[in-house]
């Protein structure tokens, strides 16, 4: 799978990211261990996308690998961060949202 970090976000306070990814028609959380990451710190937005040709289905369980390989690879602890991955559906590009919210006080 060559999935693109399309889009990457620092924490943002705002609730934009958040309420578009779960809002959107047809959107559903797929993985993450929080079903609200909003925090007073922030959330962070990942966007991964596949390339656009309208052929290419790809399962749940794999967008859920490449979601931990971004978090291992960025250093942040899906034990610690509060995270969830939302996948829209979208024929012509296929893509899922990664919210994460930074560690609680005191998590590292």
């Amino acid at each position: 799978m060559k999935a693109i970090v399309k889009k990457e976000n620092a924490f943002d306070k705002g609730r934009g990211f958040v309420e578009y990814a779960l809002n959107t028609d047809g959107a559903e959380i797929i993985g993450g261990n929080s079903t609200n990451p909003l925090t007073p710190q922030g959330v962070r937005h990942v966007l991964f996308v596949m390339p656009q040709d309208g052929h290419c289905h790809i399962s749940n369980e794999r967008w859920l690998v490449a979601a931990r390989e971004y978090l291992d690879k960025n250093g942040l602890d899906p034990k610690c961060h509060r995270w969830m991955l939302i996948r829209h559906p979208d024929i012509y590009s296929e893509h899922v949202h990664l919210i994460i919210a930074p560690p609680h006080e005191g998590e590292s």
